[in-house]
């Protein structure tokens, strides 16, 4: 329970260099007066782009449009060690014919999914896969076009999005 004095203080913003022992004591402190605390050393793993967003946020969900999946490979492998330097779990869904884009040798779970048993198995073996993962992982997915191809809808890929993004926002995870 947050106590009254606390609520009518104003939002402050306290920055500490991560894994100090005074982060740690901050962050349980607040977390006991039951004080949201948000992680804001997430990263993209290439600090430039990372500037291009003001930071990202436990629950934020990257969606990239390209025209070719070389388009987007070299953003993966960054994303990859960025997770892995940040201590997170990270999870790579892997469903297209592409190459892959990460691997054991990533640190990533990769978690081989058949497209073609249909819309239902696929999301439902997204969810658990994510809920197991637990706060705070960080995903990879293939790229999503090949499910609309596979699905030949683009109302089920829009499905897909409405199903997971939530969901990994309220896990706090990053995808």
């Amino acid at each position: 329970m947050v106590s009254p004095a606390l609520n009518s203080l104003p939002t402050v913003a306290v920055l500490f260099a991560p894994g100090s022992v005074s982060a740690q004591r901050w962050r349980a402190l607040l977390q006991q007066e039951g004080i949201p605390v948000v992680d804001a050393n997430l990263s993209t793993g290439m600090a430039t782009l990372d500037r291009v967003f003001r930071g990202l946020l436990p629950g934020d969900n990257l969606v990239w449009q390209v025209d070719t999946i070389g388009d987007f490979a070299p953003f993966a492998g960054p994303y990859c060690r960025a997770a892995q330097q940040a201590g997170r779990r990270l999870v790579y869904f892997r469903f297209a014919e592409h190459p892959p884009l990460a691997s054991e040798h990533d640190g990533a779970t990769v978690c081989e999914l058949p497209s073609c048993a249909g819309f239902e198995k696929f999301i439902t073996q997204i969810r658990r896969t994510i809920r197991e993962a637990g706060r705070g992982a960080f995903f990879v997915f293939d790229c999503l076009s090949t499910l609309a191809d596979q699905w030949c809808s683009d109302r089920m890929l829009g499905n897909f999005f409405m199903l997971t993004c939530p969901y990994v926002y309220d896990l706090e995870s990053l995808a």
